[in-house]
């Protein structure tokens, strides 16, 4: 969240402590995640349309702190197809979104027809569960009075949520960003995501809240259509005994690497960096561990760079451990 009071903060940790404990897919982020067995799948290309008053839209809020994001964005990386559901006097409209198969960042418009009902409110959250075409559960961000519907393996990190309230009219602006960083998904049924809100939270000043429930479906659509830009490979030019490179590909919101090293590694926390040609040093923004029945580990996560930066060299760092040259294939 934004500047939001410490004591809300406080209260916002605690409601949602337990249901995170219980999904060891869904940690803050910059912390490991860990997942034993089957890799949990993830996502694929999506299409984006460019619109310069939706590029200022996105950059209102948070999306500026997100390196890969903004420089998406800048590049007209966004969907601006609305859609807005009505429930409980409340209308929730879809701005935009924008997805690349590494990251999706949703812009919500929320107009409360009692515009009173935001008087002395300082902050507004959701509870909601992101759902594929097919009806597979790919997020579910609920606090545990409230069962999981999903098997608990979420396909994404929250990685932020931010909103902006406007008491004079009633409306609420809200954006979330969400980084999926494990395999990506096979296929996404009928080209669309639905991003399912049942609980409004109303958060006041001293931590305690009202809430609203009810049914807001937002479709978000063209999830599966090819990027004209296509996303650009990376190969290990020298080969560290330590470190085997699986897969390293630059995406508009990011730059998505997995690799190996021998050993179970699930148990450190493991410092890992990429250096740009021009030395500028990135860290990677979360990560997942999956440790195989050869007792191997497998590392996923993303970098904030982004394909339109045309990066020809990049250095894999694991501290401790070792590095890895990266050379663009295209």
């Amino acid at each position: 969240m934004g500047n939001v009071p410490n004591h809300i903060r406080k209260a916002l940790d605690e409601t949602y402590n337990d249901i995170r404990e219980k999904s060891s897919m869904q940690k803050r982020k910059n912390m490991v995640q860990r997942s034993i067995g089957a890799a949990v799948v993830l996502i694929v290309i999506g299409v984006m349309a460019t619109n310069e008053n939706v590029q200022a839209s996105f950059t209102q809020l948070f999306f500026s702190n997100d390196r890969g994001a903004q420089l998406a964005i800048d590049e007209g990386f966004v969907n601006d197809d609305r859609a807005t559901i009505s429930d409980e006097s409340i209308r929730i409209t879809k701005e935009q979104h924008f997805y690349d198969g590494r990251k999706l960042g949703i812009s919500l418009s929320i107009l409360f027809d009692e515009w009173t009902q935001l008087e002395n409110i300082v902050e507004v959250t959701l509870d909601y569960r992101l759902v594929n075409g097919d009806g597979t559960y790919l997020l579910e961000m609920i606090p545990d009075t409230k069962p999981l519907k999903g098997d608990g393996l979420h396909s994404f990190q929250v990685g932020s949520e931010q909103s902006k309230l406007n008491t004079s009219d009633g409306r609420v602006e809200m954006e979330l960003l969400f980084s999926a960083i494990g395999e990506e998904i096979s296929s996404i049924h009928d080209s669309i995501f639905i991003f399912k809100i049942e609980t409004i939270k109303l958060w006041h000043e001293d931590g305690t809240f009202s809430s609203v429930d009810g049914e807001w479906n937002i479709p978000l659509s063209n999830m599966d259509e090819e990027y004209t830009g296509d996303p650009v490979p990376y190969k290990a030019s020298d080969e560290d005994h330590s470190i085997k490179i699986i897969k390293a590909t630059a995406y508009p919101t990011s730059l998505f690497i997995q690799f190996e090293m021998e050993g179970d590694h699930s148990a450190e926390f493991l410092q890992i960096t990429i250096l740009t040609e021009d030395d500028e040093r990135y860290e990677i923004g979360g990560y997942r561990v999956e440790v195989t029945d050869e007792e191997t580990t497998v590392i996923s996560g993303n970098f904030p760079l982004s394909l339109f930066e045309d990066l020809d060299d990049l250095t894999l760092q694991i501290a401790g451990i070792g590095e890895v040259m990266l050379k663009k294939q295209r």
